[in-house]
């Protein structure tokens, strides 16, 4: 056994100190009798954080103004009742009977709409829905059993093999969020097994968010969790998706196979290989953005996805390497974003964004407000929504990120970045 490890069970130090002790050698008798005092952590500690109080107060109620969203509603399908021309919301599929409920007339369910059921199988379970609609049913899902775990309706709609079987980017990082805070307490076991099960053969054949026009359009390679060895974030240039969905899809890949065991797999291939597969994509990529940048620099729309991505690793993941790399791209996004913000709004150049005038705060902007970042711009902090993954995570910006928020900064300054 290590000296760290023999110091470990004898008393506590700081990792630092651990370090270094085990370095120097056994520990003397003396010493062991006295814990060393634990140095300040450096600025760039996460423990350094320097507005906890703020924070807890701009994001409480945030869960309530989730759990008061809609769920199972987004899937339904769409029709009219051919008497009244009422609309009729169903859980039918295309070419299946549907009872009006205002005249009791019977019809045929026609086309369900981009996001409505489009399988059954044979036990009358929904096996497939269109699009991803658990990008925004699954926030709500999550705030719902955190306040009431006995909530049926919304375990039920989870239940469904067409709700279990969506891992479409936006659907994946939210039920990596999902599975570590509910499934082992709330759901148990029996729905565990499915959801592993929905994962071990998850693939994808339509093409990411590319709307009706373009989504079912051929593919090179069908889309997974763990990605094609040897392209960037594990998406080819042709129609591997944009550099959020690789993202979201990669982190959720790498949880899921850290979380579930060695027996489990992760789209076909053993939960330990897809480990290994997945470490280096994420690894590499943080290695280019250093060197040559990010396709989707400081994007006010699609940082807040690849956030979140991120946020699951640090929050669930169980190997401190992995939760170091998620930290350090969290820090990225906050620090390379956070310098071109002009009184809490995004006013500088960006890459596949859409700011707005400056008179609001974007979804990025929110987040970082809720941070620390300061705004004259009017905020109602009690209805204040971000994500579910901000509302409920541990990370916080270390000290010297939460200055570039506050603009507490010594003039003249110069920071260096890399973009393509």
């Amino acid at each position: 056994m290590s000296n760290m490890s023999n110091m470990s069970n004898r008393h506590k130090v700081s990792a630092a100190a651990a370090v270094f002790l085990s370095a120097a050698g056994p520990v003397p008798a003396a010493a062991q009798k006295t814990p060393l005092p634990s140095p300040a952590p450096p600025p760039s500690s996460g423990g350094t954080y320097p507005d906890e109080s703020g924070f807890e107060q701009r994001v409480r109620g945030m869960i309530e103004q989730f759990a008061k969203r809609p769920v199972g509603q987004k899937c339904l399908a769409f029709s009219a009742c051919p008497d009244t021309g009422l609309p009729v919301r169903t859980f039918s599929v295309q070419g299946e009977e549907v009872v009006s409920p205002y005249t009791g007339r019977r019809y045929v369910q026609g086309d369900t709409g981009y996001f409505g059921p489009k399988a059954r199988g044979a036990d009358g379970r929904i096996t497939a829905f269109g699009g991803d609609p658990l990008k925004q049913d699954l926030p709500p899902a999550i705030a719902r059993l955190l306040r009431d775990p006995g909530d049926i309706e919304v375990k039920a709609f989870l239940s469904v093999p067409g709700s279990l079987r969506q891992q479409y980017h936006f659907a994946a990082t939210n039920w990596a969020r999902f599975y570590p805070l509910l499934a082992d307490n709330v759901m148990g076991a029996e729905w565990e097994a499915q959801f592993k099960a929905a994962i071990a053969v998850y693939t994808e054949s339509r093409r990411p968010s590319d709307g009706l026009a373009r989504e079912n359009l051929p593919i090179s390679t069908p889309h997974d969790l763990i990605g094609e060895p040897g392209e960037l974030l594990g998406g080819n240039v042709k129609d591997g998706g944009t550099e959020n969905h690789k993202t979201m899809w990669r982190t959720s890949g790498l949880l899921y196979a850290q979380w579930f065991g060695p027996e489990a797999r992760i789209s076909g291939v053993p939960a330990a290989e897809a480990e290994r597969r997945i470490t280096p994509m994420l690894t590499g990529f943080l290695r280019t953005i250093l060197t040559v940048g990010n396709g989707e620099y400081e994007s006010s729309t699609y940082y807040p996805y690849s956030l979140r991505a991120y946020l699951n690793l640090h929050d669930f993941s169980p190997k401190p390497q992995t939760r170091a790399l998620a930290r350090t791209m969290l820090d990225y996004y906050l620090a390379t974003y956070a310098l071109k913000c002009v009184n809490g709004v995004h006013a500088g150049a960006e890459k596949r964004g859409w700011a707005g005038d400056g008179d609001q705060l974007g979804e990025m902007d929110a987040h970082l407000y809720v941070w620390g970042s300061p705004t004259t711009i009017p905020v109602e902090t009690a209805s204040l929504v971000t994500s579910i993954h901000q509302a409920t995570t541990a990370y916080r910006p270390n000290r010297i990120l939460h200055h570039l928020l506050t603009r507490k900064i010594a003039l003249p300054f110069e920071a260096q970045m890399a973009r393509p």
